[in-house]
């Protein structure tokens, strides 16, 4: 497999997971509210955030060296840094699973910047034949 097309690849699956984060983070609060639906309460553990943040780490940081080597754009790594930082603060100092506004709005923040990431670095390497 050719580095461009494992480049695109890696950008469809930081997209994929991105996306996945970000419905995660907005669905669980509001399911575990629901008392029949208490057995969601195993969907809304660290682990699982620790591995979307593992994800967007190892992706993220492939596709976009593996981008900025051919198509010397800062914008991509720029919005990926933000999104995981947003993560990190929702995850670990927010607590954005209690339901609360600010650690719900900073996680789906975080997804919607790390997906941006992945998408402009897709649409440079097209450009530039990454």
């Amino acid at each position: 497999m050719s580095e461009a097309n494992s480049t695109q690849r890696l950008d469809r699956l930081g997209v994929s997971a991105s996306l996945l984060c970000g419905i995660h983070c907005a669905i669980i609060p509001i399911l575990a509210g629901l008392p029949w639906l208490a057995s969601v309460a195993t969907f809304d553990s660290g682990w699982i955030d620790s591995g979307f943040l593992a994800i967007g780490l190892l992706v993220g940081f492939v596709a976009m060296g593996r981008g900025y080597r051919v198509h010397r754009r800062i914008a991509p790594s720029t919005l990926l840094a933000a999104g995981l930082a947003s993560l990190i603060v929702s995850f670990y100092v927010l607590g954005h699973h209690s339901g609360e506004g600010l650690g719900v709005a900073s996680a789906l923040l975080g997804a919607t910047l790390v997906c941006g990431s992945h998408l402009l670095n897709r649409s440079y390497c097209r450009r530039f034949a990454c």
